[in-house]
């Protein structure tokens, strides 16, 4: 066998082995008996790497194709080339790869690469720009050049869409760039334009005086600055401060609610701003009676004679006020009923108020379960600090009815006296309780007198004709024989039911001392009563109580609980007594028990303003107010107030009232004469009898000074100031004129 028939074999796999299957077989001989060749006429089996989908990363993209392999039957190794270039450009390319085995046998298959473009330009916008405008006009301004440039295309144009001039704020420029495939890249620029300067001049502002309690200011913008800010000096003397939030550049009229008696003197800046700085505005001041920014409230049933104003009762922010009418006609009963049927003369009624922003609106009209004929429901109203819980007094109701929520319906106990405690839920109100004495008598005058505790769960009721003679607390309720020695009851909210705590008696009860005007601490843990006939002549604190000496001279009593034990702590007097002074026939305690206010509105002193001379009786019931302090362990005299036009029969003292803390003292003359009008005008003109008066003192350490001398919008005898009540911020003061026609007023200050 010659050596290229040898290679045929071995190639197609036929080599005979010589020795074991041709006995005349030997190395370099002839083969005996050949073997006939096969032909090699098979193609490779070829395989590619798969179609392939790229991102261009340039004009020209690399791109790894893997890996084509052959295998043959014949051959042990076969050659694959393709036809791939060496980079590729945007679109499809097809590569053929091609498989030889040494037959001459060719395999060929196809592989698609496809290039993309997908990818937008990279755009590079200039750096954010600040410019200065040096009176808040629009500027112009260099504000950079931007860059883009595509993998594919290079550098590719840029679009933008600045304004030629920028106004005051920051303008956001976009830029935008497309490349050939269309692929658009955009960024932004902030361009920020700030005022160089503050306002180069201040609006003028303009004050005008709108009712309720409002101050209205009102300015043209300018045009430099972006905001505004109220400036405040209350009284004239005591510097500017922000009044309020910062004001909105669009925004050129703005109403701030004040309580007018403390803003006599007030003055007021407008201060334009922007982001540099504020140009204040010449000062305002106030000047004027304030008549114009002064409320006036009736109920929407007002009629002749219902004298609305009677009584008034604030909650602590000033934004609920209850209104008695204790002589209010109509026959119906509950709440919101119809106010024209006055079949039920001087049964009363009592209306609720609420304000909202600048506006006072009626929210309710209260009557009682059992309206009856000359009840006089509303002769006396308190509020809880939140305004949701109510009591009322119908001192002249005459059921024989005791306890709390019995029968109402027998009249046998003539002017016996009863209260009512009604709840607001949301805006609806409805009757909670019915509340008698537990020893009803007839002409007790029950409910004559009421005060709630701020928390509306402790309740104080007077009854200054109660005529036991009992002292103390919780003594014998049922021997009459100590005519009107008065007095009190108090209850307590119990798991939504009204219990009776105590019966309160004066520890020197005696014969028409009237002992029953109340006044309960905020917590309900302090009550003050006043028997304005008590008749002793001991002056001071915890004096004598038992030398009658100073007929109705007066006096006070402080208690005070622990748990519910009710013990008297002071017996309180003023410090130079006199017969008739009715010292105690009103009274506030302040929310802290700290500060007593008590009115004698029968004293005689000629003395005027604070501290004057006590003893001069030339001013037939002028009227007077006194001021005690809680001072360690006992009571101390803090001041003697007058009026300052005190003059005879104005019953300076009739009511008052304290705010929270104490510090401001509204004092009522409902028959002060004085033709003037609004805040601070002419107190010498008495040609207006029984128009009324309020006078307002403030503390200032422990010192008094008078504020305000208040008067009605109009001039009437309207019996201004025979009610009263302060917020407890004291930033409103609601002012009863129960004779304003024609059925009666309360006044907003």
């Amino acid at each position: 066998m010659n050596d290229l028939l040898y290679k045929i074999l071995k190639t197609l796999g036929f080599i005979l082995l010589c020795n074991a299957l041709l006995s005349a077989c030997s190395e370099g001989n002839n083969y005996a008996n050949p073997i006939e060749s096969v032909p090699d006429q098979t193609a490779p089996v070829l395989d590619i790497p798969d179609d392939i989908t790229a991102e261009a990363t340039g004009l020209e993209t690399p791109i790894f194709l893997g890996t084509a392999t052959a295998i043959d039957s014949a051959d042990s190794t076969v050659n694959v080339l393709n036809d791939a270039p060496e980079y590729f450009s945007l679109g499809v390319t097809i590569i053929t790869y091609t498989a030889t085995d040494l037959a001459g046998n060719i395999a060929t298959a196809t592989q698609q690469v496809l290039i993309l473009d997908s990818t937008p330009p990279i755009l590079t916008p200039p750096t954010d720009i600040q410019f200065e405008s040096p009176d808040g006009n629009p500027v112009s301004g260099f504000i950079g050049l931007a860059t883009a440039n595509d993998l594919v295309d290079g550098i590719t144009p840029i679009t933008h869409d600045a304004p030629t001039l920028f106004p005051i704020g920051t303008t956001v420029v976009t830029y935008t760039s497309t490349d050939a495939a269309g692929n658009t890249a955009t960024a932004t620029q902030n361009i920020t334009v700030v005022y160089a300067n503050a306002p180069a001049i201040a609006a003028i502002p303009s004050l005008s005086f709108t009712s309720t309690k409002g101050f209205q200011f009102d300015w043209l913008d300018v045009h430099d600055a972006t905001f505004y800010r109220l400036l405040e000096n209350q009284d004239g003397v005591s510097g500017f401060s922000q009044l309020g939030m910062d004001i909105l550049s669009n925004i050129q009229t703005i109403t701030e609610i004040v309580p007018l008696y403390q803003r006599l003197n007030a003055q007021y800046i407008l201060q334009s701003c922007n982001p540099v700085g504020c140009t204040d505005s010449s000062p305002i001041s106030v000047i004027g009676n304030l008549v114009d920014s002064i409320g006036e409230l009736t109920s929407n049933n007002n009629g002749t004679g219902d004298r609305l104003g009677t009584s008034v009762s604030l909650s602590s922010d000033g934004t609920t006020l209850a209104v008695g009418a204790p002589r209010e006609d109509s026959i119906t009963t509950g709440i919101n009923g119809s106010g024209d049927n006055n079949k039920a003369l001087q049964s009363g009624a009592v209306y609720i108020f609420i304000r909202n922003g600048l506006n006072w609106t009626q929210q309710a009209y209260i009557k009682a379960s059992n309206t009856d004929l000359e009840d006089y429901f509303g002769t006396a109203v308190s509020l809880s600090n939140d305004g949701n819980t109510l009591a009322v007094g119908a001192y002249l109701e005459d059921s024989n009815a005791t306890g709390v929520n019995n029968n109402s319906l027998d009249n046998s106990a003539t002017d016996s006296g009863a209260a009512y405690v009604f709840t607001r839920t949301s805006n609806s109100w409805a009757q909670h309780a019915y509340i008698k004495a537990s020893n009803t008598d007839a002409g007790d005058y029950f409910g004559e007198k009421v005060s709630l505790s701020g928390d509306g769960t402790t309740l104080a009721i007077g009854a200054y004709r109660e005529s036991s003679s009992a002292t103390g607390i919780n003594g014998n309720e049922a021997d009459n024989s100590l005519s009107q020695s008065g007095a009190v009851y108090l209850y307590k909210l119990i798991t939504s039911t009204w219990v009776q705590e105590a019966y309160i008696k004066a520890s020197n009860t005696g014969l028409e001392d009237r002992f029953g005007t109340v006044s309960l601490s905020q917590d309900g843990n302090t009550l003050a009563i006043g028997a304005y006939r008590e008749r002793s002549s001991a002056s001071g604190v915890d004096g004598n109580q038992n030398d009658d000496g100073r007929k109705y001279s007066g006096a006070v009593y402080l208690f005070t609980r622990s748990g519910t034990l009710w013990t008297q702590q002071h017996y309180i007097k003023a410090s130079s007594p006199d017969t008739f002074d009715y010292f105690g026939f009103n009274l506030s305690l302040s929310g802290d028990a700290t500060t007593l206010a008590v009115g004698a509105y029968n004293n005689d002193s000629s003395a005027i303003g604070i501290n004057g001379s006590e003893t001069d009786n030339a001013a037939s019931n002028s009227g007077a107010a006194y001021v005690f302090v809680q001072q360690g362990a006992t009571w101390v005299q803090q001041a003697f107030i007058k009026a300052s036009n005190t003059d005879t029969s104005d019953t300076f003292g009739w009511s008052l009232t304290l705010s929270n803390n104490g510090d401001t003292l509204a004092v009522g003359a409902y028959i002060e004469d004085s033709n003037a009008t609004g805040l601070n005008g002419n107190q010498a003109d008495n040609s207006t009898s029984n128009a009324g008066a309020v006078y307002v003192f403030k503390r200032n350490a422990s010192n008094w000074t008078q504020q305000a001398y208040i008067k009605n919008i109009t001039i009437e005898s309207g019996r201004l100031g025979y009610s009263v009540s302060l917020s407890s911020d004291s930033n409103t003061l609601a002012i009863g004129a129960e004779r304003q026609s024609p059925g009666g007023a309360v006044l907003l200050y």
